[in-house]
């Protein structure tokens, strides 16, 4: 009994003597120095390259600049002067045009004059038939062919070279009527007895006047002829 009591005080006794000594808690002495260990700065480069600011977006209520307003094209220039000694030459059929024989006054009743610009050039007074009004030079709207021409001509005449003059009065759709024989050559050759035949089929533009149309004025018609075939 008292063996095994020795024992277990033999036992306790190393267990005691094997067992770490207890921990103590050091406060600080008096003037003992306290490092405390920081995370470690990044080091900077030696030359930062600078960032790209971002351009700025235009506000949505500004207003877009003006576009360039592109230059004038350059005034033309001034025409040339007609050199003095110029003659101009006159239309065939003028030569004998006498101004003062042209009756003066406003047009008949008869002369009706329509306003457009149906793009014939400007006439200009051509002469003048006995009682009628003011004659001016005819200008086609649509030329007569050969064959409207040669279906008139003369039975009795062959090869012959000349021309026929007529003046008839402008109506409506370029059509032309009231036409008078005024001159041929050879004289009593029927040449203007042929164009007067075929003036049904004539188209010719109303003589211009400051920019008006006079339909119902008067024009002259000539039609040439080289060895019988119209030109």
């Amino acid at each position: 009994m008292f063996l095994v009591v020795g024992l277990h005080a033999l036992l306790l006794l190393l267990l005691w003597q094997m067992a770490p000594p207890a921990m103590r808690i050091l406060e600080p002495r008096k003037g003992a120095i306290e490092v405390r260990l920081l995370p470690n700065d990044p080091i900077p480069s030696p030359n930062p390259q600078p960032r790209d600011k971002p351009t700025p977006e235009p506000a949505a209520g500004a207003q877009k600049p003006p576009a360039p307003v592109p230059p004038k094209a350059p005034a033309p220039a001034n025409p040339p002067a007609v050199p003095e000694g110029y003659s101009f030459k006159l239309m065939e059929g003028m030569e004998k045009f006498d101004l003062a024989q042209l009756p003066k006054g406003a047009p008949s009743a008869g002369t009706h004059l329509a306003t457009g610009d149906s793009g014939a050039p400007a006439a200009l007074e051509g002469g003048s038939i006995p009682g009628k009004e003011r004659l001016f030079p005819a200008q086609w709207q649509r030329k007569p062919t050969r064959a409207e021409l040669s279906a008139y001509f003369p039975k009795g005449l062959r090869a012959a070279t000349g021309f026929g003059m007529i003046a008839c009065r402008t109506i409506a759709n370029y059509r032309v009527d009231d036409c008078e024989e005024l001159e041929q050559s050879p004289a009593g050759s029927g040449l203007a007895g042929a164009v007067r035949q075929a003036a049904w089929q004539f188209r010719v533009m109303p003589p211009r006047v400051g920019g008006r149309t006079l339909v119902g004025a008067w024009v002259r018609i000539r039609i040439d002829y080289t060895q019988g075939v119209p030109e």
